[in-house]
């Protein structure tokens, strides 16, 4: 991101991939606000953590492509599929095996999934 503002000088950004409800949309009536769900990206100094990974997540690993750090902590709020469903389309996740992906869900008691 170029944005720059007080919280990117503390070391803390965020930015919405995707914010839609249960099933991603396109067209024209989307373009303000995007049509992926659920997907936000939170770094913080040098540690990134992704919260949920809907469609946004594609989106999100195209962007950056080999620019996320080796370590990535993936919060999954809950596993219904409009959080889960764009994970296997994560672009870093998949064509580097070297990256670690900690997931953790609040449905497991904050236990790695």
């Amino acid at each position: 991101m170029t944005t720059r503002g007080p919280l990117m000088e503390a070391g803390l950004t965020l930015r919405f991939w995707g914010v839609r409800g249960s099933t991603c949309a396109s067209g024209p009536d989307f373009v303000e606000f995007g049509g992926h769900t659920p997907c936000v990206e939170v770094r913080c100094g040098e540690r990134l953590f992704v919260i949920d990974a809907g469609t946004g997540i594609n989106a999100f690993g195209a962007h950056h492509r080999d620019r996320v750090p080796q370590r990535v902590d993936l919060l999954l709020s809950h596993l219904h599929l409009d959080h889960v469903g764009g994970l296997p389309f994560m672009k870093p996740a998949i064509l580097d095996p070297s990256r670690e992906i900690h997931t953790w869900c609040g449905n497991l008691d904050g236990a790695s999934a």
